[in-house]
């Protein structure tokens, strides 16, 4: 979930309260879970493959999307309505923006 949407802490809680509520629901999850972790685990299974390919423990291999250190700004982010940086007391967007 996106962190940032207004919705998620209630489809959390929401989602947390059919867990409780429904039994069947939640026992259907614990059993897909398990059948998932079987094929996961077990190289003889015959979807095993389709998870786990012989790139998946590979030391080298490079994921698609890399994680990288967050950027860090030293000075605040000026927004286009903000005054000028310049200092010519217009706001950016009228002024130095590009």
């Amino acid at each position: 979930m996106n962190p940032q949407s207004n919705l998620s802490d209630a489809l959390q809680e929401r989602f947390e309260s059919l867990l409780r509520d429904d039994a069947s629901y939640h026992d259907e999850l614990v059993r897909h879970y398990a059948m998932w972790k079987a094929v996961v685990e077990n190289p003889s299974h015959a979807d095993h493959h389709k998870i786990r390919n012989e790139s998946h423990d590979d030391p080298d291999f490079r994921p698609a999307f890399v994680q990288r250190e967050p950027f860090r700004r030293d000075k605040p982010k000026v927004g286009p309505n903000d005054p000028c940086p310049c200092g010519s007391g217009k706001k950016l967007k009228k002024c130095c923006r590009e």
